[in-house]
């Protein structure tokens, strides 16, 4: 089983545990494989780092977390690009499923 995850559940995962995010990214650490591209990685790491975050984790846990995450998943390099989203925010995981499916 390989998963892509949005940056917010990725985020919701790590700070609310025992929600569904957090179940959905267990589950995907612990039976699957969790997919990741340069693009999708770039923004967990910027959207971990604003201050708005310090209340609920701090930076170190952060960064443990970001280590673990590479570690734990499985990187996909993008070689086909789509512009089809309504938000082209998340034409990167487009792209990320696109090149999944590419692969499989």
């Amino acid at each position: 089983m390989r998963l892509v995850y949005d940056t917010n559940i990725i985020i919701s995962a790590l700070l609310f545990e025992g929600s569904k995010p957090s179940k959905a990214f267990d589950i995907g650490i612990n039976q699957g494989a969790i997919l990741f591209s340069s693009s999708t990685f770039t923004e967990l790491e910027e959207v971990l780092s604003r201050n708005k975050f310090d209340q609920y984790i701090s930076h170190e846990e952060r960064k443990q977390f970001l280590t673990s995450f590479i570690l734990y998943s499985k990187p996909v390099e993008i070689n086909e690009t789509i512009s089809e989203c309504r938000d082209p925010q998340d034409n990167k995981f487009w792209n990320l499923l696109s090149a999944v499916k590419l692969i499989s």
